[in-house]
């Protein structure tokens, strides 16, 4: 096995532990916890884990390595903004829509390599695009009329695939220089001064869970969908580079479909699979980019 594809299989196996937010974040929105505050505790873990890796090992430091510590901070940053914008999006957009637009990213990634490399897309990877777009309309379903609708709503919803696609750049290119502990501290740090700032704005009633189910879904997100998702990624897109990456992330919404399924009891339509199918024949198609 190559060492891309060994990457593929990491940011497989990170989209799939990010994918499980939803069963560890409905169990802090039982305890009264807002989305802001959920988003601070998925990046938390990661930053007192691996931040004061990075601290120890700055003053090391040659000039290429603190200019990635400098990228790694932005791109901690735009991820921080893309999450806040996530969720003020949703107060104006169906779930449906913000999620097919946040799938917009294996599109950005592939424009912004077009730009780049002046070389038009495979066709293999202008299929995987579509498939991926098409599945996740498939997944998130058809109803995306709103009645309150505006240019601005989807301006600010499109800020989060915008904030991923340079954060996936970031992570194939310029911060390759810095080991991947030291990274992600730095970046994980960024987004949790962003989340920060947005959770003193929101000023939420609830910073902690209050019940052991809630301390539970804490310590798994932390953990799992934060640290672990969060370092499997750093290193896989390192090795698989940011367009494999992008398409091998769609995974995510794949496994929160099945955990809903699973764990929730909610049904899986027809619409559903097929969209799940075509997630992961992008996902085939793509496996040589």
């Amino acid at each position: 096995m190559s060492p891309r594809d060994i990457g593929v299989l990491l940011v497989l196996l990170g989209a799939i532990f990010s994918g499980l937010r939803p069963l560890f974040g409905k169990l802090l929105n039982e305890d009264g916890l807002t989305a802001i505050m959920i988003s601070l505790y998925i990046y938390l873990g990661s930053v007192l884990l691996f931040l004061p890796l990075g601290l120890r090992e700055f003053p090391k430091y040659n000039s290429d390595q603190r200019r990635a510590v400098v990228f790694s901070i932005l791109g901690g940053a735009s991820v921080g903004i893309g999450g806040a914008a996530y969720f003020e999006a949703l107060k104006y957009l169906s779930i449906a829509t913000v999620t097919l637009i946040f799938f917009t990213y294996p599109a950005m990634v592939l424009g912004v390599k077009v730009i780049l490399s002046r070389c038009w897309p495979s066709l293999q990877a202008t299929i995987g695009v579509l498939s991926i777009f098409l599945g996740i309309s498939l997944i998130v379903g058809q109803d995306f009329s709103q009645s309150n609708l505006s240019v601005q709503h989807v301006v600010i919803a499109f800020l989060a695939p915008v904030s991923w696609t340079i954060l996936l750049f970031f992570l194939g290119g310029p911060l390759t220089v810095l080991g991947p502990r030291p990274r992600l501290g730095f970046i994980t740090g960024g987004a949790v001064v962003t989340m920060l700032v947005g959770a003193l704005i929101q000023q939420p009633s609830v910073w902690t869970p209050h019940s052991i189910n809630g301390w539970l879904g804490m310590l798994c997100l932390i953990l799992i969908s934060g640290s672990a998702s969060h370092l499997l990624t750093t290193i896989g897109v390192e090795k698989a580079g940011p367009e494999r990456a992008s398409f091998a992330g769609a995974v995510e919404v794949v496994t929160s479909v099945v955990v809903g399924w699973i764990v929730f009891l909610e049904p899986i339509s027809l619409q559903q699979s097929m969209g799940i199918g075509l997630v992961l024949i992008a996902l085939f198609l793509t496996r040589r980019l």
